[in-house]
């Protein structure tokens, strides 16, 4: 997870949607908490798929999916 890159959009939606507070662009907080969220296998899916050239939907935690290409964090849904 360490080599991915999290772009601003991801971050700010990561803190609007997952964390519900105030958006402090720290890249740390967002993949730290990402990796507690996850099983095994999620984790897993991340490092498999997430240098694919196309966009990739995967899961993390119970209730949300990463919008995943070319290594690079795009944007984060919370499934309803």
């Amino acid at each position: 997870m360490s080599s991915l890159i999290v772009s601003k959009h991801f971050m700010e939606r990561f803190f609007e949607r997952v964390l519900k507070s105030e958006c402090t662009y720290c890249r740390y907080d967002v993949l730290n908490k990402m990796q507690e969220m996850m099983h095994h296998y999620e984790s897993n899916a991340f490092k498999t798929f997430k240098s694919s050239s196309k966009k990739v939907k995967l899961p993390f935690g119970k209730k949300y999916h990463a919008v995943v290409q070319n290594n690079t964090l795009i944007t984060c849904y919370k499934v309803d």
